[in-house]
């Protein structure tokens, strides 16, 4: 009997691809590939926000500073961004 822990690894270490075939997961190449997957991912999501939040309109007229933008939301910015 394989045991959870077993079980575990070998589903993280093999992924099925559209096409079909399954492929070791456990190489640079594969850690690199989800990396820039999650990371596309992120990039994604932080433009999706910025177009619901229409940034692009209040940077239209004029270029503005983190702090007019924060104050145009009614945003706190963190004190490591201030510096």
């Amino acid at each position: 009997m394989i045991s959870d822990e077993e079980s575990r690894f070998a589903i993280s270490s093999f992924s099925l691809f559209n096409d079909g075939n399954v492929q070791n997961m456990n190489t640079p190449e594969a850690t690199q590939q989800i990396a820039r997957m999650i990371s596309g991912y992120w990039i994604s999501q932080a433009v999706d926000v910025a177009a619901k939040l229409k940034i692009a309109d209040l940077l239209a007229a004029r270029s503005q500073s983190l702090s007019e933008l924060a104050a145009a939301f009614g945003a706190m910015i963190p004190p490591i961004f201030l510096h």
